[in-house]
């Protein structure tokens, strides 16, 4: 069976499909990102089974408690007896993986049951899931309306189990592309610190960090902070606000300020000191600088899926500077 005609409970019982939704790697990112795009009409089933799964708390969760066990074990022991009046050899390992597997797939089939089950307005319960990059990993997240989500590196984002009938309000930190599903009747709301980014259906990138910015590559945006000053963007402007509160709006290079979420690692007139901070958010490590350079010392590069033994060697020969690495440090000297 092919996933175009999967429905929620096959991508529920799909250890591929699983496996993404707990701990998203380059790989399986990749793989979805591209189905989604050939198969939009799948965006919703997926959004809502993903849902269903990160709602199911099972922690390093394949594990049962031991008495669990025991007791699914004693049942099947005696069920046994009652129906041969035979004591048979049971492979414990065995019992105990059959009885890990149908405990999933029972908190994975309540999940299941909890969301799709008709409820009245007294017993909804919302609640807010929350994603976070560390250093050296980027991941994509489908988020419960259909819009998809490309978390960057040292970035977190939060979001309800489900959004509103009016309104969809996320929250984040650091940088995130937004692929925003398309929805009228209720508006598309980012919070990132003191700033306010509404949407209907659009694509975009947001990042907060010395400065906050926002890069519209369609759709159109309103753009608030909390003093209520408001600006609106056209596809292909970028708003700058610096933390002093200056607004600036301009056009920009989509591989410059986008192309991370494609693997383009890219630096462009960046001094040393900022070559340096992008390395270290791309592939989590620390970089230690003993070299001194110039006022006037820029690199510009770009480097497509190249790990990082490759991008150092680049730097270094057309910058003039050695370095070493040593497990997650490196050295400039």
């Amino acid at each position: 069976m092919k996933y175009k005609d999967y429905n929620i409970e096959d991508f529920l019982q799909d250890e591929f499909f699983i496996t993404w939704v707990m701990n998203p790697n380059e790989e399986t990112s990749h793989f979805w990102e591209k189905w989604l795009d050939k198969h939009p009409e799948k965006r919703n089933i997926v959004a809502k089974a993903s849902s269903i799964i990160q709602s199911v708390d099972y922690k390093e969760e394949r594990q049962l408690s031991d008495d669990l066990y025991m007791e699914m074990y004693e049942n099947i022991m005696l069920k046994d007896k009652r129906e041969d009046n035979k004591v048979k050899l049971i492979n414990w390992e065995f019992w105990k993986n059959l009885a890990a597997a149908i405990f999933i797939a029972g908190c994975f089939y309540l999940g299941y049951k909890a969301v799709t089950t008709e409820i009245t307005p007294n017993e909804v319960t919302n609640y807010q899931i929350k994603r976070e990059n560390p250093a050296g990993q980027k991941s994509i997240i489908n988020l419960p309306d259909g819009t998809v989500v490309h978390l960057n590196a040292e970035s977190s984002i939060e979001f309800p189990n489900s959004f509103s009938d009016t309104l969809r309000a996320v929250s984040m930190t650091g940088e995130a592309f937004f692929d925003v599903t398309e929805d009228k009747n209720r508006p598309f709301i980012i919070k990132s610190g003191e700033n306010v980014v509404k949407v209907l259906g659009t694509s975009f990138n947001v990042r907060q960090g010395k400065d906050f910015s926002v890069a519209l590559v369609s759709g159109k945006v309103e753009v608030a902070d909390e003093s209520g000053h408001k600006i609106y963007l056209e596809p292909k402007e970028m708003l700058i606000k610096e933390k002093a509160g200056k607004f600036t709006k301009s056009s920009f290079d989509p591989l410059a300020v986008i192309g991370w979420k494609d693997k383009y690692l890219v630096f462009k007139e960046d001094d040393l000191q900022e070559v340096a901070i992008k390395i270290e958010k791309w592939y989590g490590v620390k970089v230690n600088i003993q070299k001194k350079t110039g006022k006037d010392w820029k690199y510009s590069g770009v480097y497509y899926k190249e790990n990082l033994e490759n991008v150092m060697e680049g730097i270094s020969i057309t910058s003039g500077f050695k370095y070493n690495i040593e497990g997650k440090t490196i050295t400039i000297n």
